[in-house]
């Protein structure tokens, strides 16, 4: 029996660098699938396409965030920005339900945001809360909706998670019932593919483990709402899930 009362959900976002190929995106994809470990790959709008055209043939455990630019969230242009950059994506991948919000950016145009079909926008750190979220949200979870039918999630440090081996740093008690977002930084910037396989090998590897002692459970960015929705007793419907 397990000595966890309730696992830790974790999702895991591992961002691509723009210049990967889709040889390279398919092989870091492929060590996740051996591993069944969902992951959110953090793409940004030179890579889409490559991208969606490997994803889109593997299993549905893969998602697709759309990486940000600050210019789309500030500044006199932003909107217009964002809802260009939101309508390009969607003509290549129009299964996208989530963004990443680049760091020291306040998310903003939550309503273009949703008019669009994302439901999950991810930051670095929640701006101050002027008001309450609009739907309770489970102890330890830091994720909020301000604007119906968006969820604001907020990536944990790295101090929170614990140890990835050397990845990072020292480990933490297990936390009953949370949610971590984990932000495992960028693959293929300027390591060797070889050295990206073994990191994504090694996060595998740690995952794996503790899904089988039942520490964790795994989910994409997407699921959270009906995460959020299903620990609050609801049983959500179609409708339901895409207000949330």
């Amino acid at each position: 029996m397990s000595f966890f009362l309730s696992p830790t959900t974790l999702v895991v976002c591992c961002t691509i660098a723009k210049t990967a190929n889709e040889s390279e995106i398919a092989e870091l994809c492929g060590i996740a699938n051996r591993y069944s470990l969902p992951v959110t790959w953090v793409i940004s709008p030179e890579n889409l396409s490559r991208a969606t055209a490997v994803i889109s043939g593997l299993s549905h455990q893969h998602q697709i965030a759309l990486a940000g630019f600050p210019d789309w969230f500030e500044g006199n242009h932003s909107r217009g920005l964002l809802r260009r950059a939101l309508s390009s994506a969607l003509s290549i991948h129009p299964l996208l339900e989530s963004i990443v919000v680049p760091p020291c950016t306040h998310l903003s145009h939550r309503d273009i945001l949703v008019e669009n079909g994302i439901s999950t926008a991810c930051v670095d750190s929640f701006e101050p809360q002027l008001r309450r979220s609009r739907r309770p949200v489970p102890e330890g979870w830091p994720c909020r909706s301000l604007f119906w039918g968006l969820w604001d999630v907020q990536f944990s440090s790295r101090q929170t998670i614990g140890s990835f081996g050397s990845w990072f740093g020292r480990s933490v008690p297990h936390q009953s019932g949370a949610l971590i977002v984990q932000n495992t930084g960028c693959f293929l910037a300027s390591d060797s593919m070889a050295v990206c396989q073994r990191r994504l090998e090694h996060l595998c590897r740690w995952i794996e483990h503790r899904v089988n002692t039942g520490r964790i459970r795994t989910a994409s960015l997407d699921k959270i709402p009906q995460l959020v929705l299903h620990s609050n007793g609801f049983t959500p419907t179609q409708s339901i899930l895409k207000a949330a």
